[in-house]
Parts: C-alpha cells; sequence; structure tokens
C-alpha cells in the first residue's frame, strides 16, 4: 500500500464589504474633500464605472474616487448619477455609494454609520446591500 496523502483544505474567509447610501446635495468634489477629512482618508479620482443594461444601451460613465494609499484596506466613493444623469436602479434612492472593503473590523458599522450622520452635509446613511453593486463591479 501507497503512503497516505493528507489533505488540508484552506478557506478564506471572504468578507462582503459595507455598503452605505449617502444623500447629500453637495458635488462630488465637495463630499469627496469633507470624507477626506471626517473619515481621515485620501480619496482621489480614479478611472470612471462603465455600465450599461438593456434599459440604458449606452455606456453610463459614473465617477469613482478611492482611498489608494490606506495599505489596511480600499474605501471608494461612487457617484450614482452618470453623466447622463442615470442612476444605477438597485440604488436610485442615494446620492452616493460608500463601499468599504476590508477596514470592517476596525470600526463597527454603527461606527461608521454614526460618523457619516455626524457630518451636517449628508442628509441621510443608509446600509444597503452589496450584492447588485458586486454584480456590477465585476
Amino acid at each position: 500500500m501507497g503512503d497516505k496523502k493528507k489533505f488540508r483544505l484552506n478557506t478564506l474567509h471572504k468578507e462582503t464589504p459595507l455598503l452605505f447610501g449617502l444623500l447629500t446635495d453637495a458635488s462630488d468634489y465637495k463630499i469627496t474633500w469633507i470624507l477626506n477629512h471626517r473619515l481621515g482618508i485620501k480619496l482621489r479620482r480614479i478611472d470612471d464605472l462603465i455600465w450599461s443594461n438593456k434599459k440604458h444601451p449606452q455606456n453610463q460613465h459614473f465617477p469613482i474616487y478611492q482611498d489608494t494609499d490606506t495599505s489596511l484596506g480600499q474605501i471608494q466613493l461612487i457617484q450614482n448619477s452618470s453623466i447622463a444623469k442615470v442612476r444605477i436602479p438597485a440604488y436610485r434612492q442615494v446620492d452616493y455609494l460608500l463601499v468599504i472593503r476590508n477596514l470592517a473590523e476596525l470600526l463597527e458599522e454603527v461606527k461608521w454609520i454614526e460618523l457619516l450622520q455626524n457630518t451636517t452635509e449628508i442628509r441621510g446613511v443608509y446600509k444597503l446591500d452589496y450584492s447588485e453593486l458586486q454584480d456590477i463591479l465585476g
């Protein structure tokens, strides 16, 4: 008989990012500046999110800002209004989408909501389901 082989299955715990919807009248540059100062991050503009569907077959461009200096994780701010004023249908009730990856363990969800709600320019903060955005972001 041959040697017995033992196999170990290592599973990685894949954490679902936090997704918050923000209601604000602030422009993308202003809300980015506010979040940078309020949260101590460095959001910078990156390539647009390009999205289309059957109702809007032409590519829609949504501005994205990302904190690329964070070694602990990733924060993205997505303006939920394309240049043509189209919104992502699953999130049409909010102005911005704030995606927080791998930083959730540093602050509890409630603390993130408190930090965002205590910002005068933000009228509302909502915890949203990430699954729809995951399909869009790929």
